[in-house]
């Protein structure tokens, strides 16, 4: 079973930090700073995914936390490309529901999951907890309304999608959240925290600070 599937059966909430690239300072300050687990976005603009892949391979070794690879809306790599960088030893693999590839889908060994977009449905939440993907993310905030405070409905829109799903459910930071309203996001049911650059910010330090932060708010949970 991927690793990342165990931690959302144990964990009360488990913690996922996003980041961009394969900096090793990154990934390793992010984990030293409480991270369960690491998203990994492709640096924009690559191109040579043998290079890359090279690159991951040495970053990922030194990393002793699951890390998946985040593939929503990419769109710049052929799928033989993308088949063969998700062998380098991730994890589990995020798809858009822009970007849904059976060759991704039904590749062996990593965990699926599948980021809802502000376009979803309740019913098609119903729907994909019958298909192959493992987990949701719950990114269901339209541009023009990221950022800002947490409200009621953002609460009241990821209960029903717990409630309506049968797959774990991730949320991500697309508002300003703040570590002291992770027991409420907890208490919608979700299963784990995505931290994105909306609150990790884009400095090493930064991001440092803001998950030793969440780390102490998810543990105090327990």
């Amino acid at each position: 079973m991927p690793k990342l599937m165990e931690l959302l059966a144990q964990n009360k909430l488990t913690l996922i930090v996003a980041v961009a690239g394969g900096d090793p300072d990154v990934l390793t300050g992010a984990v030293e700073s409480g991270a369960d687990v690491l998203c990994l976005s492709l640096a924009e603009g690559v191109t040579g995914v043998q290079k890359e892949k090279q690159a991951l391979i040495r970053s990922l070794a030194d990393v002793k936390v699951p890390v998946g690879l985040n593939l929503s809306g990419e769109k710049q790599l052929g799928e033989k490309e993308l088949v063969e960088l998700i062998t380098v030893g991730f994890d589990f693999i995020s798809l858009g529901m822009e970007f849904l590839s059976p060759a991704l889908i039904k590749a062996n060994g990593l965990a699926k999951i599948l980021t809802l977009n502000s376009r979803f449905t309740l019913e098609e939440v119903v729907e994909i907890s019958r298909s192959d993907f493992d987990a949701l993310t719950a990114a269901i905030l339209p541009s023009s309304d990221r950022g800002g405070e947490l409200v009621v409905g953002d609460l009241q829109n990821y209960i029903s999608i717990v409630l309506s799903s049968a797959l774990p459910v991730i949320i991500p930071s697309q508002r300003s959240l703040k570590p002291s309203e992770v027991a409420i996001l907890a208490d919608t049911g979700a299963k784990a925290l995505l931290l994105t650059s909306q609150v990790t910010g884009k400095t090493l330090e930064g991001l440092k600070k803001t998950v030793a932060e969440f780390r102490r708010a998810v543990d105090d949970l327990e």
